[in-house]
């Protein structure tokens, strides 16, 4: 092996390196507890919105759902 040729075999080492990192997948907690002791809106409630149109890969019912718990047990009341 050159010196030349150590760079290169290096950049390709740390590609496959990194590329291994590209195909962990995100996922919630689904066993995540979302209880608020002492909810901050309990009068006056903040207006959240969730664009789940143009296949968004984040929706309410899947990924952001331990989110959306946490919202509705911070006071949050859905309305229609």
């Amino acid at each position: 092996m050159t010196n030349k040729s150590a760079p290169f075999l290096f950049s390709c080492a740390l590609a496959i390196v990194l590329s291994a990192s590209a195909l962990a997948q995100q996922s919630s907690d689904p066993n995540f507890n979302p209880h608020v002791e002492h909810p901050a809106y309990t009068k006056n409630f903040p207006r959240v919105l969730f664009d789940e149109a143009h296949n968004n890969f984040h929706t309410t019912t899947g990924h952001y759902k331990p989110f959306v718990d946490l919202i509705f047990s911070d006071g949050y009341q859905r309305r229609g």
